[in-house]
């Protein structure tokens, strides 16, 4: 679902609820993690940083579920 290989993806949660995936490392985790969940916030969505930053709007649902499942439960991407 992610297609994302070979390096560690993160998943931020805020108030029991996904906001934001990260491809790679934070830098500086104390200072920009807080400024992603409220971007994430004030944007209304989910997150996908990579390369690039990509918004999944809180709308898509069953999308942003699944993804939830694969960080709280550490279950695979079937697509």
């Amino acid at each position: 679902m992610l297609g994302v290989t070979g390096v560690p993806v993160i998943g931020i949660f805020y108030d029991n609820r996904l906001v934001a995936i990260v491809e790679g490392e934070i830098p500086e985790p104390s200072k920009n993690v807080p400024i992603i969940v409220e971007t994430a916030i004030k944007e209304k969505g989910v997150l996908f940083i990579t390369d690039k930053t990509y918004l999944i709007p809180l709308n898509q649902t069953e999308t942003i579920k699944k993804l939830e499942n694969i960080f709280m439960n550490g279950e695979p991407s079937e697509g």
